[in-house]
Parts: C-alpha cells; structure tokens; sequence
C-alpha cells in the first residue's frame, strides 16, 4: 500500500504520520491488491498516537475511489459524531468517527475499481477529503494496516414455493396435476397403484379416507379440483357391484386448519363425486390457515373424507326366532372402489405465472440445521419465523494459525498411513 497528502509525498508507514499533514485537504491511500477483491469488505486499522486529533463539531470527511482520470466516487461520508452519514450501498462504517479515536474503517469494495493513474503513480486509489469544518489539531497516525476479508452470509428467513410438476400440460385442465403422495383408510395404507376401497370392504361410521398432496394442497387459499374415477359408479354393470346409495351415506369433506379439522364440503342425499357414489370433480376452497398434521406418524398436509352417516351397505344379520327358526340375511356391503384420483390447483394466491399457470404458494421450512465445528444447531426458530433475527449459515472456526481441512469418503484404516501431498515449487522473480 502507498499513502500519500496533497503535496504528492508518499508517506512511511513505519513511523507517526499525519494523513492530512498541517494543513492538507486530501489523503490518498492506494490498495492495489486489496482493492482489486471486488465484493469483498475491506478494513482499515486505525491506531491513533496519544496525542489524537481534536475536530471542530462540523467536521465531515468524505470516503472516494478514483473512478476515471478526474472522477471519483462516494463510498461513505463520516464525522466525529457518526460512523456514517448516508447510505451508499458500500456498507460504510467509520469507527475511528473521523480519525478522532482509535478503531476500523470497513466498506465492501465496489466491483470494477480498475487502476487508475494518480500524480503518475498507478493504483486503485482510495481518498479521505475534509469537505466541511476542519481539524483544530490534526490527527496523528501511529500505525496502519490494510486486509479485507469476505464477509458470511447471515439468513433472516427460508421459504419453499411451491408451483406445478415440470412438463405439466398447460392447459387449463390438467396444469399442474398431482397425486396423492400417501393415503390411508383408518390406519391400513393403501395401494394406489390399482383400484382400492377408500372406507375399506364393510365402511362403518367415522371411518376416514386420508390423502397426503403436499404439491396441491400446502398451498393457503388455493383453490383445488380434485378428479375422482370410480371403478364402480351408482348404475354401472362392472366387475363389481355398483356402489350403494340407497343406504344415504353422508360423508363429509375436511383438511386440518392449525387446531382442528375443518369442513370444507358435506355429500348430498343424492348420487354426487362427494359421496363417492358418481364420477366427476370436488372442488376445493383451502382455507388460509391449512398446516401440517400427523395422521399415522406421516406429518403431511392431509385430506379426509369422513363416513359421518347412512351406510354402503349392512352387515350379515339374523331374523327369526328360537321357536320359529333363524334365516341368515347376508350382507349388503357394497362400497365404492376408486380407480384413480389426482389433484389440479387451479387458482393460489391472486395471479398467474409460468409454473403451468397456477401461482406458487410460499411455505416456510419445517426443519433447518447447521453444523459448524462438529457442533449441531437448530436453526429452524429463525429461519421459520418472519421477524428481523438472522443467523449464519457457516460460521468460522476458532483456529488462529493457517490449516489445512482434508475430507476424506472413506473411514480411516486401524494402522498407519502415508499422506503424499506435491507442492508446486515457487516461481522464478
């Protein structure tokens, strides 16, 4: 680095120096190197001599960088009251308040700080301009150093969006399709791979169908078509009887909402895709607060129709009596089996996008861990909530001297080994 005042003389580091002089109204400061690391934070440790500057109160330093042959660029301004007046977008930080005390000055170095030449000396140039008040006695440098260093991400929040399968068609029909991801009748998993009994062979009251739809259904507000084919619809002459509706069967339509299940549809007396009785599509209004629940230790955001009342169906039963005799009434059950089932969400949030036509819904993460130093923090508090806290991704370890890290795949053999490491020789001056 090359420090030089208004009358061009550089200046030696190795010894007290005033920046300004007696009476100058520039410093040029020149970090070829330093300053070349665009995007990374420089810093500038300031040792003041005992004796400090003393500054009038409407004393105000402006931080520059050579831009062009006459141009320079604001990157902060200072005073002995404030470490930085505006915001330039350099992340400024004057802690020595206008060299009136001991401390750093820090600013993230702009990208494209190219050389430049500056009274014939070529560099990228920092300048320190009085350019209000003045000094009532002019500060005294005792020792100065340059380093820069990149700076770690801190996080405030994650969010998940959510959108349409890739290669989803792009018409209104079938824009981001989905199946269900896991379902259950009661307890008992079902296959979806082939047709399956949603309330299983003899549904009874309260008995639920589940379904697990992340793509579809972890979206608030949305609006969700849900297609249902029945292997055996009201009317049909299949291989299996026709589902039964003269027993009225009442089921109800509900997604978990924070605390509760709550009602979205109920099935009418009549055959309808509600009852599971027809073909056709249910069309859902998700309610703002759907969330996650457990449903067989799976914790999914889930859809449960509900038996709730009527029957598909009664089981085996005997009429009669010990002296007349008993006649076996066999069983009637004939409960609906679902062929295929898929969701389309077909209105999320209030416009439309490129993800196959349906806005993507924001969700925020269920889990978030970092591990630095071997040690495990959960950091799901922070990343999940919406308030100003951050934390670091990748935090530094505490090792003072240069080191070396060298991950290895395989767990190290119980006898010992040779690490070969070839060192490029250094260069010819």
């Amino acid at each position: 680095a090359m420090g030089m005042g208004s009358n061009n003389n550089p200046v030696d580091f190795g010894k007290p120096f005033q920046p300004f002089g007696e009476s100058y109204t520039y410093w040029y400061l020149d970090g070829a190197k330093l300053f070349a690391n665009g995007g990374a934070m420089a810093q500038i440790d300031v040792t003041l001599a005992p004796t400090a500057g003393a500054a009038n109160a409407d004393l105000r330093l402006e931080w520059e960088y050579k831009t062009g042959a006459t141009t320079w660029q604001l990157l902060g301004q200072s005073t002995p009251t404030n470490t930085a007046l505006a915001d330039t977008g350099a992340n400024f930080q004057d802690d020595t308040r206008a060299f009136t005390r001991s401390g750093q000055v820090r600013f993230r170095i702009p990208l494209g700080w190219d050389l430049q030449d500056h009274r014939s000396r070529r560099g990228r140039w920092l300048r320190v301009k009085i350019a209000a008040g003045s000094y009532a006695t002019m500060p005294t440098v005792a020792d100065l150093t340059l380093s820069w260093y990149w700076e770690l991400p801190r996080v405030r929040q994650i969010t998940v969006t959510r959108g349409a399968e890739d290669g989803a068609a792009s018409d209104g029909a079938s824009a981001g399709r989905s199946f269900p991801e896991l379902s259950f009748a009661n307890s008992t998993p079902l296959d979806l791979g082939r047709d399956f009994a949603p309330f299983g062979n003899q549904p009874a009251y309260n008995d639920a169908f589940y379904m697990a739809c992340d793509t579809a259904l972890a979206q608030s507000g949305a609006t969700v078509e849900l297609a249902l084919t029945l292997t055996n619809p009201v009317g049909s002459s299949g291989p299996v009887s026709a589902v039964k509706l003269d027993g009225k069967p009442s089921i109800i339509w509900e997604v978990f909402a924070g605390q509760i299940w709550q009602t979205l549809l109920t099935s009418p007396a009549t055959a309808s895709p509600l009852s599971l009785t027809t073909n056709g599509v249910i069309v859902l209004n998700l309610p703002t607060n759907i969330a996650r629940t457990m449903v067989n230790g799976e914790e999914r955001y889930w859809l449960r129709a509900r038996l709730v009342g009527g029957n598909f169906g009664v089981a085996a039963s005997y009429t009669g009596s010990a002296k007349d005799g008993y006649t076996l009434v066999p069983a009637t059950f004939a409960p609906p089996l679902i062929k295929s089932i898929s969701f389309t969400v077909t209105k999320a949030g209030t416009a439309v996008d490129n993800f196959g036509g349906v806005t993507p819904s924001t969700l925020p993460v269920t889990a978030c861990v970092t591990r630095n130093g071997g040690v495990m923090v959960d950091e799901k508090p922070v990343a999940a909530s919406v308030d100003e806290a951050t934390f670091l991704p990748y935090a530094p370890l505490n090792v003072s001297e240069p080191a070396l890290y060298l991950g290895l795949d395989q767990p190290f053999a119980p006898r010992p080994f040779t690490l070969y490491v070839q060192v490029e020789p250094p260069r010819a001056e």
